[in-house]
């Protein structure tokens, strides 16, 4: 190994001469100043960011709170555990931040009194661009993110959400196609349940309501016999008149509605008889938050929300279109109580649903 040392040059203009003698004077202590700038520039920083960041928290929370205490039992089933949870809930960035921020401004009153004073000493010009750096860095760890912002969010984005997408493609996938008459060899909803009383030898009041009934139970799960969720209060009755058409490339595809029987127990009056069904896209919601998928948690933590703009945008598209808004009834209910049970016999609902519609069609 040779014992003497050359200098060696750099394509890059780097000179590294030996270890005798001394290298070439650099950047450090322009770069060491700027570091102290920085750190001290900072400091400053801090203390406005932390003081922002922590006014910022309870000023956007206590208005949230202030919102959604008018809909407790709507969104949150009366629960103010809930309603506390999903108001007061942040990520970690800015839970750290929020902790640190309250103790800095504790130590920070103890040491020198008010904080506000510092401001006014200094003057509000000198502070100025502080606070916009800091309400940056409130920006970049998303201070205002939580379930609820989650939740505002979806119901802001005008249709462009799950939930509203799955109402859309239910009903001009599925709906549009079996409720009206449209002039061609396909009969409407009306049409088919006037065969089917035919068919069966009942007479109208039998089957009093002619109408597609939807039901949308706020657990999402429906099973695949209503009578299942009866009580045995009903039971299925056969199926109307298919539309079979050739969609999307598959041809001969057949579209379907059941019929329910459905008969109170404690009373003597005649069976009723029902077209009634789940909507098949909240099945499939259920069955993406029950089994393992990359939008699982999401979709759980929002499935009230998702639910109540499957609803509206439904009930919103139905109501809109002239040749299907009077063959279709959305039954929404709230189908789990507290502990997870299901507490609704759907035959007693759809009995009572079917009366109120009896009586406005009395009016």
């Amino acid at each position: 190994m040779s014992s003497f040392q050359v200098v060696e040059e750099y394509p890059n203009n780097t000179v590294v001469y030996p270890k005798g003698l001394p290298n070439d004077r650099g950047s450090r202590s322009v770069s060491c100043g700027v570091l102290i700038v920085v750190v001290l520039v900072a400091i400053a920083v801090l203390f406005c960011f932390f003081g922002l960041v922590t006014t910022q928290l309870l000023l956007i929370r206590f208005s949230l709170l202030w919102e959604e205490r008018h809909h407790i039992h709507g969104r949150y089933g009366g629960s103010k555990i809930r309603l506390f949870r999903n108001v007061w809930n942040m990520n970690m960035k800015t839970m750290s931040a929020f902790i640190i921020g309250v103790v800095y401004t504790i130590i920070y009153c103890m040491q020198y009194g008010n904080p506000v004073l510092l401001i006014q000493d200094v003057g509000p010009h000198s502070t100025f661009f502080i606070f916009i750096a800091a309400y940056v860095i409130c920006n970049l760890i998303k201070v205002e993110e939580s379930k609820l912002q989650n939740s505002i969010m979806l119901e802001r984005m005008n249709g462009m959400d799950y939930g509203s997408g799955m109402a859309y493609n239910f009903f001009y996938g599925y709906l549009d196609i079996v409720l009206p008459n449209r002039g061609g060899s396909e009969k409407g909803m009306i049409e088919k349940i006037e065969d089917y009383i035919d068919q069966q030898g009942l007479n109208d009041s039998s089957f009093p309501v002619k109408k597609l009934f939807i039901i949308i139970p706020s657990s999402a799960y429906t099973p695949s016999k209503l009578s299942d969720i009866a009580d045995g209060w009903m039971e299925p009755a056969g199926s109307l008149e298919s539309n079979i058409l050739n969609r999307a490339g598959v041809q001969q595809r057949v579209y379907k509605n059941s019929v329910y029987r459905i008969k109170n127990p404690n009373t003597n009056d005649e069976p009723v008889y029902v077209a009634a069904e789940g909507a098949t896209p909240l099945k499939s919601l259920h069955d993406a938050i029950s089994r393992s998928g990359e939008n699982q948690v999401f979709y759980r933590e929002h499935l009230q929300e998702l639910m109540s703009l499957f609803y509206k945008t439904l009930r919103k598209i139905i109501k809109a279109d002239r040749d299907c808004r009077d063959l279709c009834e959305i039954v929404y209910y709230i189908d789990l109580d507290e502990h997870g049970n299901r507490c609704v016999n759907i035959a007693e609902l759809l009995l009572y649903r079917i009366e109120q519609l009896k009586n406005i069609q009395r009016l």
